[in-house]
């Protein structure tokens, strides 16, 4: 009993003070970690007791970094988003307007005139006018709801 214990304080003493490790790649190009070298492969030795703490500190650093960085444009972002959401929904509230001012005018008369783009003014039918109100009212429905 005293033997197995001297052996097992060996292994993790010994364990405990290995500071080297050992990296290859196999020939699939699969790396490979051991505290002992390879045979008749090439190998990096490493020495992690000067590498490890400096490694995680810098590893979460960058994520941090990143982190802070990938929230700061995804705000933007956001930000830009509702500015254009709200643009829309202005716009939207206004045709809604113009829509509803539009079909009351063509109910309440029954002659109407519509002024084109060369500022000549001509009077609607009573079927272009019904065909007005038609789709006066599919604006209305778009806009409003």
């Amino acid at each position: 009993m005293a033997r197995f214990m001297l052996i097992a304080f060996f292994l993790v003493a010994g364990s405990s003070w290995a500071t080297t490790v050992y990296k290859w790649v196999d020939e699939d190009g699969q790396v490979h970690f051991g505290e002992r070298p390879p045979q008749e492969q090439q190998f990096e030795t490493l020495n992690l007791k000067d590498k490890q703490p400096k490694v995680k500190q810098g590893i979460t650093e960058d994520v941090d970094s990143e982190h802070s960085t990938a929230m700061k444009k995804n705000d933007k972002l956001n930000k830009s988003i509702n500015r254009q959401e709200q643009l829309t929904a202005d716009v939207k509230f206004e045709n809604c307007k113009r829509a509803k001012k539009n079909l009351r005018t063509l109910y309440q008369n029954k002659t109407v005139s519509r002024t084109g783009d060369g500022k000549k003014s001509t009077t609607l039918s009573t079927e272009s006018r019904l065909n007005e109100i038609k789709q006066t009212k599919k604006e209305v429905k778009d806009y409003c709801s």
